[in-house]
């Protein structure tokens, strides 16, 4: 049990890393186990909190992998996670509005107090743009879409408390894009993208033909 506890201890300090949160928590099985030191895991469970991903943290961040092969080496000595090549990879993620709020008004700077409110039918946004010293407030409603690999927020509708500013709603926001999963150590797609009340559930695999 000392080799897969040790590992387990190294793989977590790692993931501390990459993902920008104490609250990691890493299992990992292999039989024999001494095989590990070649990098080889049956499988590799690892739960995390709070954990950021392309600069946008989700609350709740969980990644399954059977049959890998890890180098070992930058675990051991570099505290980087990379995934060489495994059988199955599973990710899900979950963001809620008030990190959704967080992530759109970093994405896009002309955002103020941003608030948002998630539906299964459509994503809510109350905030401010700054114009002439003043804040104009502006009110967004959108959705979020898989594009290449990328989650993508998309402006469908947006009103403005300023009658100069209306010619130019419908053209205030490009698509913003949140997360691009093409950027992670390990080769998953997305496979949906789910709005719920309150919160927003992304899950990814390395199954291609789906």
């Amino acid at each position: 049990m000392f080799l897969p506890a040790l590992l387990a201890n190294r793989l977590t300090a790692a993931m501390q890393n990459r993902l920008q949160t104490e609250q990691v928590v890493a299992s990992v099985e292999q039989s024999p186990a001494f095989t590990m030191l070649l990098g080889r895991f049956d499988t590799i469970d690892i739960k995390a909190e709070n954990a950021v991903l392309n600069k946008v943290q989700f609350d709740e961040l969980d990644l399954h992998v059977n049959k890998a092969q890890l180098d070992l080496p930058q675990i051991l000595f570099d505290q980087h996670f990379s995934v060489q090549t495994a059988q199955e990879i599973s990710l899900k993620g979950v963001l809620s509005e008030q990190q959704l709020a967080a992530a759109l008004s970093q994405k896009e700077n002309k955002l103020q107090d941003v608030k948002v409110q998630v539906t299964p039918d459509k994503i809510h946004i109350q905030g401010g743009i700054s114009l002439l010293g003043k804040s104009i407030s502006v009110t967004v409603e959108g959705r979020l879409l898989m594009d290449q690999n990328r989650i993508l927020f998309r402006m469908e509708k947006v009103d403005i408390k300023n009658a100069l500013l209306g010619k130019m709603g419908s053209n205030l926001f490009n698509d913003l894009v949140l997360v691009d999963l093409n950027k992670l150590p390990f080769d998953v797609m997305l496979t949906k993208v789910e709005q719920e009340d309150g919160k927003v559930v992304i899950t990814a695999n390395n199954h291609k033909n789906e």
